[in-house]
């Protein structure tokens, strides 16, 4: 037996005995019910869960909504203000009377009360009692994650945004002993799905950037490839430049350092190979007067290698000579000249010269 019960504030409808139902009807129809397990069913008779509710399709090509959850303001009592919204909260079991859990909200973009644009935010709550957003899809479909404004940024890369300058932020694309990619796309067809990319073959070792579907560049424990060059004698392992002032070039006569003064020297190392350049003028010889003229390198030379170089003095015994010559043991560049094309001799360290140098070798 059922029974309707009203008191001066409630009303109460009983589904008297053990396993019965409470069913609203309309038109002789079922239209919801509430369970003898406490479930609630809206468009079925056997709900699942607490609340379960089914609608017949009206959409083939669309969403349809059987659900809404509105905020209103129809007398328009309230100065609307960008930032509020309307949504749902998810708390699970807890011992902790602080449980919050988490939300999704949908939030007005707009400050005036008529614009109806809508972000949609997600919230999690780090064992506190706040939620906090961690994600937003803002009314243009832009994408923030740790982030509630992506359209903060360049236009043109603000569809995803990840973290907002306050801490360290990262992206990990986990792909185990396979490879992992970020493509660049013009198309839904053909090769217009990569037309660039990014990609880290775990098996190799090996991160690739291309472009017009191809390989430019490579990067392995061999150092820089270029294309499909993947043999390890190929990889560009070293860059530096660097430049110093006259008084740390190792100027010597002999075994006898020289004082000097000038503009200094500069070089740029790529791979094995090594540009280097120098400027001095000799202040003092420091009683030296013989012995091979010398300035030190900043990298070793190779025994056996290629050096070619130039040299110019001014003030001195000679002007506009030539010069080779890496001692790969000291790494010394020794200035020599050759006479006639024939025979090599050492250049004079004369006091007061300026010499100009400029030299390429390689080194181990």
């Amino acid at each position: 037996m059922s029974t309707l019960k009203s008191s001066a504030e409630d009303l109460t409808l009983n589904a008297d005995g053990s396993g019965n139902d409470v069913i609203i009807q309309s038109n002789a129809s079922t239209k919801a019910i509430v369970t003898a397990e406490g479930n609630v069913g809206i468009g079925t008779n056997a709900p699942d869960t607490r609340l379960h509710i089914e609608a017949t399709i009206v959409n083939a090509t669309a969403p349809d909504f059987p659900v809404t959850i509105a905020q209103v303001d129809y007398s328009n009592t309230v100065n609307q203000l960008g930032g509020s919204g309307v949504g749902i909260k998810l708390n699970p079991a807890t011992n902790s009377g602080d449980s919050v859990g988490a939300a999704l909200a949908a939030i007005k973009a707009g400050e005036s009360d008529d614009n109806t644009e809508t972000a949609l935010a997600f919230y999690t709550s780090d064992n506190d009692t706040t939620l906090d957003e961690r994600l937003r899809i803002d009314s243009s479909g832009k994408v923030g994650i740790g982030t509630a404004s992506p359209d903060d940024y360049e236009d043109e890369a603000s569809d995803l945004v990840i973290g907002n300058n306050s801490s360290s932020t990262g992206l990990t694309i986990a792909s185990s002993n396979t490879t992992g990619n970020i493509y660049f796309s013009n198309s839904t067809s053909g090769n217009g799905k990569y037309r660039g990319f990014i990609s880290y073959s775990h098996a190799n070792e090996r991160m690739g950037i291309g472009t017009n579907i191809s390989t430019r560049v490579s990067i392995d424990a061999d150092g820089i490839k270029f294309g499909n060059d993947t043999a390890p004698a190929n990889g560009l392992d070293d860059y530096e430049e660097g430049s110093g002032n006259s008084s740390q070039i190792a100027v010597k006569l002999g075994s006898t350092a020289l004082t000097v003064t000038g503009v200094g020297f500069k070089y740029t190392k790529i791979g094995n190979i090594v540009n280097f350049q120098f400027e001095f003028r000799i202040t003092d010889l420091n009683g030296a007067s013989s012995g091979t003229f010398t300035v030190g390198l900043p990298f070793a030379g190779v025994n056996g290698g290629y050096a070619a170089g130039a040299l110019r003095i001014y003030a001195g015994a000679v002007d506009g000579n030539e010069f080779v010559g890496v001692d790969a043991n000291a790494s010394v560049l020794h200035l020599s000249r050759r006479v006639d094309n024939v025979a090599t001799a050492n250049v004079t360290a004369t006091d007061g010269a300026y010499y100009y140098g400029q030299i390429t070798y390689t080194t181990s």
